[in-house]
């Protein structure tokens, strides 16, 4: 089953620029936690945008249950990023196009990293949202309307399409893996509550496309995808704990710390170890941490000319 359904006019794109805009929408502007993922490559894949909803503020309100009563307050985490005020004072001000800057592997950096990632996520979910299921699926014209978007508030050469398409995909994915994950599976003993679209994205997503999306999640084709999916996630040994900022970010926080200097080039296998220790300097498991020593042992060979790193001689092996 394919949720492609039509190309529908989307209220909330402007005409002049096919950017999302409703004032409506809650103008939660906090960028994201820098500690989720970000344009990091392939690595960082999976786990991209996983804490959209999470986002750092937390308010206390009454909210309905399923039964459609009024419960007790709670605490409630803010929910989705969104950029309207942004976006306005943009545009009324007048203000020139942030510039981004990218590194040698095309990945964001710079100090407009976190406003361009959470600028991104909110024109998927905008743009795309449930509609279809497939990245590949979604016309040119949509993509090129979020190109346009992200064009006209940031300074991004057109050279640069391409990578950012692939980012924009794998902020799709992920959105609808939060949808799955927090708001269908816990449900699912709950048909009243999977009947209504979850309040934060009912401007957003359109009940037809909440429903196609639901049905699919319970058919026996997701069911066998899923499968597959996990069993190439169980093939992950050496998972980072980078965020969403990936390397870029990692480097940066490393130069705040005074680890390494502004101008530094640290190896690939100083990177590698940096990116997968927690805050405590901890590795996630012993596995990677066997690996980190295997790589540090080597990289001090190396640098002493008694490893070869062209040929391995003389080099313990650190696995696959």
């Amino acid at each position: 089953m394919e949720i492609e359904g039509e190309a529908y006019d989307n209220e909330y794109y402007s005409e002049d620029d096919g950017m999302y805009n409703n004032a409506d929408h809650s103008d939660n502007e906090e960028e994201m936690d820098n500690n989720t993922d970000d344009d990091s490559g392939e690595e960082d894949m999976e786990n991209i945008d996983a804490q959209v909803e999470n986002d750092a503020q937390v308010d206390t309100q009454v909210v309905d249950n399923e039964n459609g009563e009024a419960s007790a307050p709670q605490a409630n985490k803010r929910g989705m990023t969104r950029l309207v005020k942004w976006r306005a004072r943009f545009e009324k001000n007048g203000e020139e196009k942030w510039p981004l800057t990218f590194d040698a592997l095309g990945r964001v950096g710079g100090v407009h990293r976190a406003k361009f990632s959470s600028f991104m996520g909110d024109i998927v979910r905008a743009g795309v949202g449930l509609r279809y299921l497939e990245w590949r699926k979604v016309p040119i014209e949509d993509k090129n309307k979020m190109w346009a978007a992200i064009q006209k508030y940031f300074k991004i050469d057109d050279c640069r399409r391409g990578a950012i398409m692939v980012r924009l995909g794998g902020l799709l994915r992920s959105f609808r893996k939060n949808m799955l994950e927090k708001h269908i599976r816990p449900n699912l003993a709950k048909p009243t509550v999977l009947d209504k679209v979850p309040k934060m994205y009912r401007t957003i997503v359109k009940k037809e496309d909440w429903d196609r999306f639901v049905a699919y999640t319970r058919s026996e084709e997701f069911e066998a995808a899923s499968k597959i999916g996990k069993e190439v996630r169980a093939n992950y040994t050496y998972d980072h704990s980078m965020g969403r900022g990936g390397y870029v970010f990692l480097r940066e926080k490393l130069v705040q710390n005074k680890e390494i200097a502004a101008d530094d080039c640290p190896s690939r296998a100083f990177m590698w170890r940096k990116g997968r220790v927690n805050k405590e300097g901890e590795y996630k498991t012993p596995v990677v941490k066997g690996i980190a020593d295997d790589i540090a042992e080597n990289e001090t060979k190396i640098n002493a000319g008694v490893c070869d790193s062209r040929t391995g001689n003389g080099c313990p092996d650190t696995g696959p």
